[in-house]
């Protein structure tokens, strides 16, 4: 599969506003809830987007100046307006463009399945955070407790797709567009041991895994009941839709 080009994925970012939507209202809460465990005065959001979520954040670890990356030019443009001090960058590609050991915290929330090498992304967020500095991660599950459910049945597992033109096809389609097409831009989804051992070969302790579910607002006796067994999986984070993630980068 190729690439996707600059301004293709630069418009499908655009759109994005992490964080903002219902489904991820329980992942913001515990983001928000764990960076309140990591005391920092400078920050970087890898994937801002439009800061939102970022000046949330920074609030949270008490830091000072927020700054942030984003591949979007118009979640670039926002981010400014808010007093984020934003570059424009695809970290697909391209190198974050600070220093070594400059930040005291780096969150990465939900932008590491969309890359095509997650090592580059890790490489470069490890080194511009300090010794002893954090890392905040989040991304999906893909062994969560529905798709360990679909697929043995043969039906391709949420959060990924077989195509980014249609992400649909092998999907259950409970619950319409909404659902059946959710992973249609994932390049990387993992297990939790797939990204513990990743997180570890890239010089990072992890110091805590959360799990997340997602929430929809629907009138439909099926889903809401999917919804109730989402949240009691979530308490375990092998079997939840998203995992949120401290780390600290490992003394050398």
């Amino acid at each position: 599969m190729g690439e996707k080009s600059r301004d293709e994925k630069s418009t499908y970012y655009s759109t994005r506003l992490w964080g903002e939507s219902v489904g991820a209202l329980d992942r913001v809460k515990k983001v928000i809830a764990l960076a309140k465990t990591m005391p920092s005065s400078k920050m970087l959001d890898i994937g801002c987007s439009g800061g939102t979520l970022s000046l949330l954040i920074n609030d949270a670890v008490g830091g000072d100046i927020v700054y942030g990356t984003d591949i979007s030019e118009s979640g670039v443009q926002e981010a400014e307006r808010k007093g984020i001090k934003v570059t424009q960058v695809d970290i697909d590609s391209s190198s974050l463009p600070y220093e070594n050991d400059f930040f005291d915290f780096v969150y990465c929330g939900d932008v590491i399945e969309h890359v095509f090498n997650p090592s580059h992304l890790l490489d470069e967020a490890n080194r511009v955070t300090k010794p002893g500095g954090y890392l905040l991660l989040t991304t999906p599950n893909l062994a969560s407790w529905y798709n360990r459910i679909l697929l043995p049945l043969g039906y391709q597992p949420f959060e990924t797709a077989a195509s980014l033109s249609h992400p649909r096809v092998g999907k259950i389609h409970a619950g319409g567009a909404q659902i059946s097409d959710l992973g249609g831009e994932h390049i990387r989804v993992m297990t939790l041991k797939a990204l513990k051992d990743l997180l570890k070969i890239h010089n990072y302790q992890i110091l805590k895994i959360k799990g997340a579910h997602g929430t929809t607002n629907t009138k439909s006796y099926l889903l809401k009941i999917v919804q109730l067994l989402d949240q009691i999986a979530c308490t375990s984070p092998a079997l939840a839709t998203w995992f949120v993630v401290k780390a600290i980068k490992a003394q050398k």
